[in-house]
């Protein structure tokens, strides 16, 4: 897992990460979850059960287990870490309209006009 953007200029900067975290119910109820966190490039493989391998390409590796009687605890620990979900304001729920890729004033203007006409 590698999360890179594909830059119309060429750029090579990595605006995204990647942050593995699964969660596991056992048989007996209770329940466990991982988050493996490394800036560097890696893979998961998921094995037959009990089996999962994390490889990286190096860096520090921080690694967080979540231990609980059922799923719900275990997420409570794992937002308590990471921060928990917010909804966002009001204004934001609505049709939203991306910039990227307006290369030009008469392009923006289709946009615009299409967004119109759509009654948007």
């Amino acid at each position: 897992m590698f999360s890179q953007d594909r830059f119309p200029e060429g750029g090579s900067m990595n605006l995204y990460g990647v942050h593995p975290f699964y969660m596991c119910l056992e048989n007996s109820s209770n329940s466990h979850g991982v988050l493996f966190l490394n800036s560097n490039a890696m893979e998961v493989v998921l094995l037959p059960a009990p089996g999962i391998t994390f490889r990286t390409t190096g860096g520090i590796i921080d690694m967080f287990f979540f231990v609980g009687t059922d799923p719900e605890s275990v997420v409570n620990l794992y937002t308590s870490l990471i921060g928990r979900p917010m909804l966002p304001p009001y204004w934001a729920l609505g049709f939203q309209l991306c910039r990227w890729g307006y290369n030009s004033t008469e392009n923006l203007k289709a946009v615009v006009e299409r967004t119109r006409k759509a009654g948007l």
